[in-house]
């Protein structure tokens, strides 16, 4: 395709893909509190009792989790290559350096202000994103530079390109991405699936910058858009079938881990425990750091925890724990390699299906993509604060609970949007551009401007 052309196309499809991707963030964090081994520890902090678990929930937390975050690099990657085709290297440093860096150090201090202690902590919550885009844009701009200088990549490139011919060929790209995902499991270098909070960069750049650099080539071969429309639904019902035989070892892997880490529990044990956990809990109220009533409450739930375990221990001998061991570790790379298969195949198929329902240009869906980037900078406080008020004053059903709060969290982050960034400076920070509020005409605003 002849470049001018490529520069001039506007991809409504994947602009909608991105708005989707983004919102299904708000589902996520919706859901984690009602997720075994993850909402916990967050319900018990607001409500000092644990929240209750839905498998359900479980099973679409990790299944947007899957394949989300390597679909907004690979994202990022394509429209990066864009970028420099239609403006250069140095307007699109100048363009990220408004649209992520000031947005992410504004979103720090907001959040470190709300109590979430990002600027002393290192933990930048869902904000670590930005941060990773912009380490790619500066690693990207400097390859650029430099194969400009001495061409270096260009006998790399046709090879590259080749994989990237057709969708057949594009599925040699799934070993590289199985092979991170299995080293990761093994060394425990980093989790594929189910990382939740990502401290400063580490491998988990690695898998993103990968993807990153997928999308820049899928731009260098726009052909591939259009190829991949015609077998969404295979890699899309593959992905899916992956999806649910990762979450089985999983599960799998996780009961024979239950079963060595229950066999040495015995009542002595947890007595030990328990007196050392108390002495820890009698400190932090001597601080001031909570009531003794929230002692006494903690205590009491550490116990409960205790004595399930006794309950629920095998009791295996030292060989029977290690073979359990094996087992769950066995299963635990099994599960990262079928999940590697699922989130590259369910990338595809959705870019896929998005070139055939969305490539026609929506105003509604116009609007989403603008308020997308709004709502994902604010939404965690919002979903999480509604989350508390549900927690504490209702017994919702799991399943209710995420509903109304992805809907309140919606609706909150759109007004908010609408009235505070669409027709404000932060507009043109975040989207490049500032809308005309609807009271103002084009015709009023010629004349105003006579």
């Amino acid at each position: 395709m002849d470049n001018k052309l490529q520069q001039q196309i506007r991809y409504h499809g994947l602009d909608a893909l991105r708005a989707f991707a983004m919102i299904l963030g708000v589902v996520l964090h919706a859901c984690m509190f009602y997720v075994e081994g993850i909402g916990s520890s967050l319900g018990y902090e607001m409500t000092g009792e644990v929240p209750p678990t839905s498998a359900g929930i479980g099973a679409l937390f990790f299944f947007i989790h899957t394949w989300r975050m390597p679909f907004f690099f690979l994202l990022a990657g394509f429209f990066t290559r864009l970028m420099i085709q239609k403006r250069g290297t140095r307007k699109l440093l100048n363009n990220r350096f408004v649209r992520i860096f000031i947005p992410l150090i504004i979103g720090m201090f907001i959040y470190n202000f709300l109590g979430y202690d990002q600027l002393t902590s290192g933990n930048m919550h869902h904000l670590w994103f930005l941060r990773d885009l912009l380490l790619m844009y500066l690693i990207i701009s400097l390859l650029s530079y430099i194969n400009r200088r001495t061409g270096f990549l260009e006998q790399l490139l046709p090879s590259i390109d080749r994989l990237f011919s057709s969708p057949t060929n594009l599925l040699w790209l799934i070993i590289p991405v199985v092979m991170i995902s299995f080293i990761g499991k093994i060394f425990g270098l980093f989790n594929f699936i189910i990382t939740f909070i990502h401290q400063p960069p580490g491998p988990f750049f690695i898998i993103g910058f990968f993807f990153f650099l997928i999308g820049w080539f899928i731009h260098r071969n726009p052909q591939l858009l259009s190829t991949l429309s015609k077998y969404w639904k295979i890699y899309l019902s593959v992905g899916i079938v992956c999806f649910v035989v990762m979450l089985s070892f999983i599960t799998i892997s996780d009961n024979f881990n239950k079963k060595a880490e229950n066999s040495g529990i015995t009542q002595e044990k947890t007595d030990s425990l328990l007196k050392e956990y108390k002495g820890v809990i009698d400190g932090m109220v001597k601080d001031g750091k909570i009531t003794e009533v929230e002692g006494d409450e903690r205590t009491k739930s550490y116990k409960l925890d205790l004595d399930s375990q006794v309950q629920s221990s095998e009791g295996l001998s030292e060989k029977q724990i290690g073979i359990a061991g094996l087992y769950a570790l066995l299963f635990v790379i099994l599960g990262g390699i079928f999940g590697a298969f699922a989130t590259f195949l369910i990338i595809l198929g959705f870019i896929g299906s998005a070139q055939i329902f969305f490539q026609k240009d929506r105003a509604w869906v116009r609007y989403l993509v603008d308020a997308s980037y709004w709502i994902y900078i604010v939404h965690l406080f919002i979903v999480f604060t509604i989350a508390g008020i549900i927690l504490n004053n209702t017994e919702f059903h799991p399943v209710l609970a995420v509903f109304a709060n992805v809907i309140a969290s919606m609706l909150i982050g759109i007004i908010t949007y609408h009235i505070f960034v669409r027709h404000t400076p932060i507009g043109w920070i975040l989207n490049g551009r500032i809308y005309r509020p609807f009271w103002f005409s084009k015709k009023t605003v010629s004349k105003s401007e006579k």
